[in-house]
Formats: structure tokens, C-alpha cells, sequence
């Protein structure tokens, strides 16, 4: 088996107390960007961050929802097909198995690396607030063919 297991529990100081295979290692925060570098695909609770993060990297996601906007971000990965889903009540072996899947069926990683992508091409965040700003300054509605808009999005 090559799968190494890193889980971050959220903050410092966090404990867990159940048995977890060898090699695992599990701290209170971890540094996700520099994991994301070696990794081959996450299991997430798809919170935005990790799941912008992950995609970025052109990585497949096992996806486990918890609450709030989470359950959206799994399901639009899934659609995607960049991503598998999972419960919180799903067994160890249904993770397994979609571990399996998500790294060994290539369609889930290209279609990471086509969402890797389209993040590439999407306007920045400065230009959409720059957009933003404009358009309350002006106290009119945002037309997405008006010729500063249009410049505003092709400097990106």
C-alpha cells in the first residue's frame, strides 16, 4: 500500500484517540500548501480554502462534507468528476475503496487538472474587486459589456 496518511485536526493543542495506521501523522495544524506539493489526492471536509488549494494543484478530492457551503463544494467537484463522494457515516472500507478509485482511474485527475485550469484563466481577486469598487462609485449596475469592464477583465 503507498498511501501515506496526513490529517490536521484544525488548531494546536487537538488530540485524537483512535487507531490509525503506521506511518500516520496527525498534528493539530499542518501546512497544507507544502503537503498539497507531494501529495496524489486529499479526503476533505471541502471547505472552500482546501478545496481552491487542492484543485489548484490539479489533485482529485475524496470529498466528506460536514455543514455550511460544504455539501455545494462536494457536490460541484463531483459534477466536475474531480472528485468522489463520501459520508460521515461512510465505513473505512467505502473510504478505501474511493481512495483507490480517486488514484489509480486517471479521468478523476484530469478532470482536477481541467479545473486546475479554468482557476488559472478566471479573473483575479484584485480585478473583481476593482470591478466591484467602480461600480458602487458609479451607483450603477455592473454590465458585463461596457468597455471598462471588459478592459478591467482582459488585464488579468
Amino acid at each position: 500500500n503507498n498511501v501515506q496518511l496526513v490529517m490536521a485536526l484544525g488548531r494546536e493543542g487537538a488530540s485524537l484517540n483512535v487507531d490509525l495506521p503506521n506511518g500516520a501523522i496527525v498534528a493539530g495544524y499542518a501546512p497544507q500548501l507544502q503537503i498539497l506539493e507531494k501529495a496524489s489526492a486529499v479526503v476533505s471536509h471541502c471547505g472552500m480554502n482546501t478545496c481552491l488549494e487542492t484543485i489548484s494543484c490539479g489533485l482529485p478530492i475524496v470529498a466528506c462534507p460536514l455543514t455550511n457551503d460544504q455539501p455545494g463544494v462536494a457536490a460541484r467537484l463531483v459534477h466536475h468528476g474531480a472528485a468522489i463522494l463520501r459520508s460521515t457515516t461512510s465505513s473505512p472500507q467505502e473510504f478505501q475503496l474511493a481512495i483507490e478509485q480517486i488514484m489509480n482511474v486517471p479521468s478523476y485527475r484530469l478532470a482536477a487538472v481541467r479545473l486546475k485550469e479554468k482557476i488559472a484563466k478566471a479573473p483575479k481577486l484584485d480585478a473583481i474587486a476593482k470591478l466591484i469598487e467602480r461600480t458602487f462609485q458609479k451607483g450603477t449596475k455592473l454590465q458585463r459589456n461596457d468597455p471598462e469592464t471588459i478592459q478591467i477583465l482582459a488585464a488579468t
